[in-house]
Order: C-alpha cells, then sequence, then structure tokens
C-alpha cells in the first residue's frame, strides 16, 4: 500500500507541466514574459499507468510580467481520478526571476520558485494536507534555430513527509516560422518516510503559433521507468496580451 501511495505522489509530481514551462514541456526555460504582459496557459492531460489506471487533469496557468526580468502567476488543476472521485486539485503559487540573459559562450540564469495552496480535497486523493515548496534552478542556451534548456529542482513534500529532487532537458527545433519540434527527458527522485522512488520519462512534442497572440500544442510522454505512467497525452493553448 505504501509503495502504491508513494507511486501515485510521483505521478502528480509529474504529472503537472510547471508554472514556467513552455507547453507542451515539463522542462522551464529561462526566459520570462517582460513587463506589463500577460499570458494565460489551457491544457488537458490525459495520463495511463502501467497497472491500467486512468486519470486526466484540465489546467489553467495564469502568468504576469512585473518587471523585464520578473514573473508571477497562480495554476488552478481540475482532476478526474476515476468515474466517482474529480474536482479541483491544489493550486500552485510560482515566481521567476531572470538573473542574467545568455552571452556567446554563457548561458542565460533564471531562478524559479513556487508553493502550492491546499485546494483540493485530501481525503478524495485530490490533493495534500499541507503545501510543497520546490526551487528550481534554470539555464538555457541558443544554437542557431534550436534552443536548449537544463533544469534542477529541490522539492519540500508537505510538513514532514519528505523531499524530492527533479531533473530536465529540453531541445527545441524552429523547424518552419512559427512552428517547433519540442524533446525531452524529465525525471524526479522523492524520498518519503525513509524510501526513496524515482521516475522518469520523455517527451516528444509540438507547438506552432497560430496568431500573435495565440499558441497551440501538444505532446506525447513515454515513462523509462517501474513507476513512470505507461504514456501520457497532452494538449493546450497559451494566449498572450
Amino acid at each position: 500500500m505504501k509503495k502504491h501511495l508513494l507511486a501515485c505522489s510521483l505521478i502528480f509530481l509529474i504529472l503537472a507541466i510547471p508554472s514556467y514551462a513552455v507547453r507542451p514541456l515539463a522542462t522551464e526555460d529561462s526566459g520570462t514574459l517582460g513587463s506589463g504582459i500577460w499570458e494565460i496557459e489551457t491544457g488537458t492531460t490525459y495520463n495511463e499507468t502501467k497497472e491500467n489506471d486512468k486519470d486526466a487533469e484540465f489546467a489553467v496557468s495564469i502568468k504576469y510580467g512585473v518587471l523585464e526580468m520578473l514573473d508571477v502567476g497562480v495554476e488552478v488543476p481540475y482532476l478526474i481520478l476515476n468515474e466517482n472521485v474529480s474536482g479541483v486539485g491544489d493550486a500552485e503559487l510560482s515566481i521567476k526571476f531572470n538573473v542574467f540573459e545568455e552571452s556567446e559562450s554563457l548561458p542565460a540564469f533564471s531562478l524559479s520558485a513556487g508553493t502550492t495552496l491546499t485546494t483540493g480535497n485530501e481525503e478524495e486523493g485530490l490533493g495534500s494536507e499541507s503545501s510543497d515548496t520546490s526551487a528550481t534552478v534554470v539555464l538555457s542556451k541558443t544554437f542557431g534555430d534550436k534552443a536548449v534548456h537544463f533544469n534542477i529542482g529541490y522539492t519540500t513534500i508537505g510538513e514532514t513527509e519528505g523531499s524530492s529532487v527533479s531533473y530536465g532537458a529540453a531541445i527545441v527545433f524552429n523547424f518552419v516560422e512559427g512552428a517547433n519540434i519540442l524533446g525531452e527527458i524529465v525525471g524526479e527522485s522523492v524520498e518519503t518516510d525513509g524510501e526513496t522512488e524515482s521516475v522518469l520519462d520523455s517527451l516528444i512534442g509540438v507547438n506552432w503559433e497560430l496568431y500573435d497572440f495565440l499558441v497551440a500544442d501538444a505532446g506525447l510522454t513515454i515513462g523509462l521507468s517501474d513507476l513512470s505512467p505507461r504514456n501520457r497525452a497532452t494538449a493546450g493553448l497559451t494566449f498572450s496580451f
């Protein structure tokens, strides 16, 4: 039973696309919106485990550029765990600060942080009884029509439940104007009650600019570890104004 609960916590830690990742990636990039810019992301994710359990998530994320180098955001997920359990999950508040832009020899460097709010029903498995807090180091570098992003993060899970270390590497290839092919490897190692388990996933996806203010995306994730989902599909829209 404990292993099952740990597997569920791993899946939900990876399931939600972080607030500052460019959809459909989970790996964050170092860029910020710019002062006075709003961005709204909507996304739907379908998840199937190796035990044939199925769940889904619809999430809305709102971000605002407070300064050229500083963004703040909030994300609210709606979870469908099975036929009988669905509802709002734990919301997340987040912030990202661009420490410096990339140079000819150095990558761009940003720091992001977030905390969850206990808005989900913990008894039904939709949320936690206490908040998680995370911090992530983000590096990004462009090479012509390609960009690469690297993340490493640390999360405290609740008040005494444990902690996790996450990592990710992504590449974005601009194959035609306004359209990108994206790929990534992301993982997380979670320690709870003296036990450590890990999950590792890979994703291939696309995003394309429909209008100056609207980007569509889609992605498919394949699990690479025993506790990973068998597969996961996601699609979304991003509005900027």
